[in-house]
């Protein structure tokens, strides 16, 4: 166990002389508002008031501290999250699991597989975090050992295997594998996970388009997985007809859905269609963000219209501000020879992140082209 350090020593301090000064809160409706609370502060990642009210407690209940224990495992403090469990008057299977993914959290798999085995009482939510900490770590093997092991099986204890080998191109066919085995079990996150593991790879998107048309229901995230690999891709057609089919849905866009199209029109040098998408994600209230209008700059000036892309720049101030904007237009000068141009991008670029040494550098493979 780790010592507290005197801050957390200092708080249990005031907490203990609290319990015995009376005036909190002290029934049990009053204790559960003070749970409540506790929980709804921690996690808004308000910790301060979360500690607040838990002191305003006389006597915590175990659910008190361990929503307490939750909210500074929740917010990655583990030294407070450890404190407060060592301080617990008793022990439930939900202490013991926030203590275990506080652990984990911070990438300590020893202490919470330690956790773990120690645990008198486990329930699903405590295997699904040690299997996930393995997972987020790529210890599949110990992920699945323990999957293999599990007493029963929630929906999520099969995405958390599913979306671990779907992260690697090489465990395609494994991900398959154990997506077929959900038959019955699966959920729409099960269906995009499966999408996004056949999309990172190009070569399977054809399959990906396969599951899309086979799946009961569809979600933002469905729609914009496959957009995605279709434009970066550089199948603009297909990411368009997947576009168009949204509305069909009631499926509305985002700025992530505007930003896979707009690349793929960049990619493809269509400033029309780029702009026009442009428009119309204005047009349906998506704010456009950097990115969006960085890919607009590059398709005008891959294009050859140097001079309208830098005025794009110029016009606007996100722009103006933006070393990402300048070495876009940097690269554009860059493939069209443009050596004044060039230089005086990198020049800006390089005043608003000295740090970047990549526009000299872009620049210097000019001068010696």
């Amino acid at each position: 166990m780790h010592c507290c350090s005197c801050n957390i020593a200092a708080f249990f301090f005031v907490v203990y002389h609290q319990e015995h000064k009376g005036g909190f809160y002290d029934s049990q409706s009053s204790i559960l508002e003070a749970n409540l609370r506790i929980d709804s502060y921690g996690q808004s990642a308000n910790l301060e008031r979360a500690v607040s009210h838990f002191r305003t407690i006389a006597r915590p209940n175990v659910y008190s501290w361990t929503i307490l224990l939750q909210a500074y495992a929740v917010n990655g403090h583990l030294e407070g999250a450890q404190a407060t469990f060592e301080r617990m008057p008793e022990w439930n299977v939900v202490s013991w699991t926030a203590m275990l993914q506080a652990h984990a959290q911070h990438g300590h798999l020893s202490d919470a597989r330690r956790i773990f085995d120690s645990m008198l009482e486990r329930n699903v939510v405590s295997w699904n975090s040690m299997i996930s900490a393995y997972a987020k770590l790529s210890y599949l093997k110990d992920a699945e050992d323990l999957f293999v092991r599990m007493p029963e099986r929630s929906v999520a204890s099969w995405n958390i295997l599913l979306s671990a080998y779907s992260q690697s191109r090489v465990l395609v066919d494994k991900a398959r594998a154990l997506f077929d085995a959900m038959a019955g079990v699966r959920d729409i996150i099960s269906w995009n996970t499966m999408i996004f593991a056949y999309v990172r790879n190009h070569g399977f998107l054809d399959k990906a388009k396969s599951l899309f048309d086979q799946m009961p229901a569809r979600n933002l995230v469905t729609y914009t997985c496959l957009l995605d690999g279709f434009a970066k891709a550089r199948y603009l057609e297909e990411a368009k007809l997947v576009f168009d089919a949204m509305p069909m849905e009631s499926v509305e866009t985002d700025e992530i859905t505007y930003s896979a199209l707009v690349k793929a029109c960049s990619h493809a040098g269509l400033v029309a269609e780029a702009r026009c998408y442009l428009h119309l994600m204005q047009e349906q209230g998506v704010t456009p963000r950097l990115e969006h209008l960085c890919c607009m700059v590059d398709v005008t000036a891959r294009s050859g219209f140097l001079s309208i892309a830098e005025e794009l720049v110029h016009s606007l101030p996100v722009l103006q501000d933006s070393p990402v904007a300048w070495a876009t237009l940097l690269a554009a000068y860059k493939s069209h020879g443009r050596v004044r141009g060039a230089k005086y991008c990198a020049e800006r670029g390089f005043e608003l992140d000295p740090r970047d040494s990549s526009h000299q550098i872009l620049l210097a493979s000019i001068y010696c082209q």
